[in-house]
């Protein structure tokens, strides 16, 4: 029977007992006087005057009333108690609750790394549209994150491998399906939760397992956003740039921001695109675009006006922050006459001789991974 339904009872029965008591006292009282007001005793004596049938009407109630109780304990719970034998016990209930809140936090976490808002529903303590729509949400995230997996490049090394559906789930270990769910909890079926499904464990494994597989996002891409998830990933970094000709400048990216000449630059990053000009002596820094296949990388270019000579142009790029990565650098376009690339785990660094003759311009591209720090 329901604790509440029990208390509700048990004080409904008590008031009504110290109801009775207090009516059966004031009838005693009524056959009883004062017969004494002797200032030796202190007290005022009460001598009943004579017995009446009230006396045996309070003791056959009080008698019922024990009886009532004792059928309430014994016989009631198994009268009137609903019977849900699948029903979680208290504790259960509770660490379901806790472990909701956990996971729709983690997707939203995951949604804002990438700027998806998320458009699952809010926490409503139970409901199986609640734990379907986390599990849509996960679907439509996992194209957005690098498939750490597989990847984190294609086979050609020319851009981010990402996510599918069927690689997702493999590398979060759910079935090729989809998410598991069941109306009995012995049967199991596969894909978003339904109405009439259990709210078993088996609904937040899947959940964890499948938001735990989404870690990594392209650095230019996905900076900002999470540098306000998490402030610690600062976008920091160390820029060098090496070079000489008429107006020489090293610039994040050109038109944008003038670092100053050769020289080591400190300095935050951000999405900003990769731009340049073919007239101008510089090197620039920003996230690759039209010289790439992937627009979700860093690039840097080196570029010359028309003059005579030869001219030894190089740059590095090293990021302070342990949770950033550098996979893969390559000479996209140019055609410089000697050039060298190399990457390290958090640096990368390249360079060319430029013909000026030819108004010279090396282009590099290179792929940054952030490993996202979530707190699930």
């Amino acid at each position: 029977m329901d604790a509440k339904i029990k208390n509700g009872i048990i004080e409904l029965f008590s008031r009504n007992f110290h109801r009775h008591f207090a009516l059966q006292k004031l009838w005693e009282n009524r056959f009883f006087r004062v017969i004494s007001t002797s200032p030796q005793s202190g007290k005022w004596p009460l001598i009943p005057l004579v017995q009446t049938p009230w006396d045996d009407v309070a003791r056959l109630s009080r008698a019922m009333l024990l009886c009532l109780f004792a059928w309430i304990f014994l016989i009631a719970p198994n009268g009137f108690s609903e019977s849900f034998p699948n029903r979680p016990a208290a504790g259960e209930l509770e660490e379901i609750v806790e472990q909701g809140i956990t996971c729709g936090n983690a997707v939203r976490e995951r949604g804002l790394a990438v700027n998806d808002a998320g458009n699952f529903l809010p926490y409503c303590g139970h409901g199986q549209s609640y734990f379907a729509s986390l599990q849509q949400e996960l679907e439509s995230l996992a194209p957005m994150y690098i498939d750490h997996e597989n990847g984190p490049l294609t086979d050609m090394g020319d851009e981010f491998l990402y996510f599918d559906l069927d690689s997702w789930r493999a590398a979060a270990g759910l079935n090729a399906s989809g998410f598991r769910r069941s109306t009995d909890g012995t049967t199991f079926y596969y894909g978003q939760m339904q109405a009439g499904d259990i709210i078993g464990s088996w609904i937040i494994e899947d959940l964890q397992a499948g938001f735990g597989a989404l870690k990594w996002v392209p650095f230019f891409v996905d900076i900002v956003n999470v540098r306000n998830l998490f402030p610690s990933v600062t976008g920091n970094a160390v820029y060098m740039g090496n070079g000489s000709g008429a107006g020489f400048g090293v610039w994040y990216s050109y038109g944008g921001t003038l670092l100053g000449g050769s020289g080591t630059y400190n300095i935050t990053l951000d999405g900003r695109y990769l731009t340049g000009d073919s007239s101008a002596f510089y090197i620039s820094l920003g996230r690759s675009s039209l010289w790439s296949t992937s627009d979700a990388g860093g690039g840097i270019i080196f570029d010359t006006g028309h003059s005579t000579g030869v001219l030894s142009y190089s740059a590095s790029l090293t990021f302070n922050d342990s949770v950033v990565e550098v996979y893969g650098c390559r000479l996209i376009d140019g055609s410089p006459d000697s050039y060298s690339t190399s990457f390290s785990f958090n640096s990368v660094t390249m360079s060319a001789t430029l013909d000026t003759a030819d108004g010279a311009a090396a282009v590099f591209d290179f792929f940054p991974v952030i490993k996202v720090p979530f707190t699930n």
